[in-house]
């Protein structure tokens, strides 16, 4: 689906016009495509009082580590 306010304000003219409005300009989103890494950077793991799955997640997401 195509987003027309965030075509309008990432292009020059609708850019000046939201600034000076106040209004946001939403990110835009990085899609995953075949053949890609999950991450393209640094992925910050947490973990709260009673992590069930703090584990298999952290293996999983640095098994190419180790």
């Amino acid at each position: 689906m195509k987003d027309r306010y965030l075509d309008f304000v990432n292009s020059p003219f609708g850019n000046s016009i939201a600034r000076t409005l106040g209004l946001p300009k939403p990110e835009v989103l990085r899609r995953h495509r075949a053949g890609d890494a999950e991450f393209g950077g640094m992925a910050a793991i947490g973990a709260g009082p009673s992590p069930m799955l703090f584990d298999a997640l952290s293996s999983a997401c640095c098994r190419r580590w180790a």
